[in-house]
């Protein structure tokens, strides 16, 4: 019950752009306390141990982060479980209707954010500040025949414009290990060189599937982030360590 008063509220939580946003109603239960005392009542010790580590970031192996994005997906309906009982445990999680957002669930999932990271940086995260909340990571390049590197499962994958006025231009997946990624809210093709480019999903589709990294890279190469200022599109694409995810411990 600490955990819930001190971060679930307005003094920590967070929503985009607003500070001291606090967890949406529909997240939360008015009967909070009454909700953890029954939820707990009468559990083992491992039971409330897990709740209790939910605050608290982990370090599993890398391949924690695509499994866990495997099994709850982009989110779930009907809608998942109050706050107050949501944990690593949990399978229910919220839709993650944005890329980045299923990203940070399942870095939840996996252990490597603390909950206390999602309430305060993963509510506040944008495409104008995904970088600064989940790193810029090691940037990738591709072969002279147009191959990519070879990039472990679990990493993270960012997709960005690479100028100025292009870089709020993003995607975020996770890489299986492959050559393919796994995301939500994915761009089924565009426009490069003149010519269309397609992503042809492996498994699932847009909203939520299984693709090629170097596809992606295609579409996003193209005129997707065509910038004004320089007159041309171009894109960098990096891999995040989810171990270096900056502050996922504490949120701050």
């Amino acid at each position: 019950m600490l955990c819930h008063r001190a971060y679930l509220g307005t003094n920590w939580a967070k929503g985009t752009g607003n500070k001291g946003a606090g967890v949406a109603a529909s997240y939360v239960n008015i009967n909070g306390d009454k909700l953890t005392k029954d939820k707990y009542l009468g559990k083992s010790e491992a039971v409330v141990r897990q709740a209790i580590e939910a605050y608290v970031a982990q370090t599993p192996a890398i391949t924690a982060v695509a499994d866990a994005a495997e099994l709850v997906g982009n989110g779930t309906s009907p809608a998942p479980p109050p706050y107050e009982t949501l944990t690593r445990e949990s399978i229910n999680f919220p839709s993650g209707q944005v890329c980045f957002n299923c990203v940070y669930w399942w870095l939840f999932k996996s252990g490597f954010v603390s909950f206390r990271w999602i309430l305060r940086n993963g509510f506040s995260l944008g495409a104008e500040n995904a970088n600064q909340l989940l790193g810029d990571g090691n940037v990738l390049t591709r072969g002279p025949d147009g191959s990519i590197p070879h990039i472990n499962r679990g990493m993270i994958i960012n997709w960005r414009g690479n100028q100025i006025d292009s870089q709020d231009i993003c995607h975020w997946a996770v890489s299986l290990g492959n050559g393919n990624a796994i995301g939500a809210n994915n761009s089924p093709g565009g426009r490069l060189n003149g010519k269309d480019v397609f992503v042809n999903f492996i498994d699932g589709g847009s909203a939520f599937g299984v693709f090629s990294i170097r596809e992606m890279w295609d579409v996003y190469s193209g005129d997707k982030t065509m910038s004004t200022m320089a007159g041309k599109p171009g894109c960098t694409v990096a891999a995040i360590d989810p171990s270096q995810v900056p502050n996922r411990d504490t949120g701050m």
